[in-house]
């Protein structure tokens, strides 16, 4: 039996590109987002997550007022889970959402949100949206994430401890 041990594979254009996920991360909110009927753009109170057993895959993200921007090109696996708290009422659809923008921040495009919904109050739920995002210029091309709700009550929770509100990334291969 034969066996073949490869680093790296050049693409149809010559270029060199390495097996595997070359980059990995995971970011949360550390603190409480109150949403109060509108939607808001999450801009702080972000950290990239360092507990103990925690490992980044690859040169870190790094992450101003919000806006996110990529390590390295690629087409990236961006996800997002928000974590609310409604205290009384109902609150019908909270939402966590994925914004991009390939001109630097100039417009901003949703492509993708992620829905839940609280009856009654006093009480937790989750959402969870994702998107696909080919990554081929890392000045122009970033991320950000917002949120919104029709209820006052509705808060999205944050902790500096463990993953209550948090955003993914990983970078699937090259663009």
């Amino acid at each position: 039996m034969s066996t073949l041990k490869v680093d790296t594979i050049q693409d149809t254009s010559g270029n060199v590109q390495p097996f595997g996920i070359t980059h990995s991360s995971t970011w949360r909110t550390t603190s409480n987002t109150s949403i109060n009927n509108s939607q808001v753009i999450l801009t702080s109170n972000i950290e990239e997550c360092d507990n103990s057993s925690y490992t980044r895959i690859g040169s870190a993200f790094t992450q101003s007022s919000g806006v996110f921007t990529f390590p390295a090109t690629g087409i990236y696996m961006i996800e997002a889970i928000g974590m609310y708290y409604v205290g009384s009422g109902d609150a019908p659809y909270p939402g966590l959402g994925i914004q991009i923008t390939t001109d630097n921040g100039s417009n901003y495009d949703r492509v993708s949100i992620g829905y839940c919904a609280v009856y009654g109050g006093q009480s937790y739920t989750s959402s969870y949206c994702a998107y696909q995002f080919d990554v081929t210029n890392t000045s122009t091309h970033k991320v950000r994430f917002i949120t919104d709700s029709a209820n006052s009550s509705a808060v999205l929770s944050g902790s500096s401890n463990d993953n209550h509100t948090f955003f993914k990334f990983t970078r699937l291969g090259g663009t």
